[in-house]
């Protein structure tokens, strides 16, 4: 479903944001982490979609601050591609804004941990 007023769309505007790199898209930002208290483990998921190129609207880039930092989320993408916006092509009947045809999901991906994501070392944790 599509999203009002985030960083790259007016607040008119709505957009559903995907990323060519998991790397970036597993940030804790994006890729919700759960505690288990049974297991006492950290779990996240990311979806792995196919996306058609053609209908992406706009590709941004990513808004973690980076370059600020001297980060490369992932070396296959550059930091100015790494968020892909897709306008919606279908309204529902309640008015929900969606993106139809375009995207599919191919993967769910999990990751458990023992310790929270933030706390691993990822590229997110680099010190410079």
């Amino acid at each position: 479903r599509a999203s009002r007023g985030l960083c790259y769309c007016g607040e008119t505007e709505q957009a559903v944001y995907m990323s060519p790199s998991i790397e970036y898209s597993s940030h804790p930002r994006y890729g919700s982490v759960e505690f288990n208290p049974e297991t006492k483990q950290w779990m996240q998921v990311v979806l792995q979609c196919r996306c058609d190129p053609g209908v992406v609207w706009q590709k941004k880039s990513e808004t973690l601050h980076c370059k600020q930092f001297g980060l490369v989320p992932d070396a296959n993408w550059s930091n100015d591609t790494l968020e892909w916006l897709f306008k919606p092509n279908f309204v529902d009947e309640q008015g929900r804004h969606y993106v139809q045809d375009a995207i599919v999901c191919t993967g769910i991906m999990v990751r458990v941990t023992d310790r929270h994501p933030l706390d691993t070392e990822r590229w997110w944790s680099m010190d410079e």
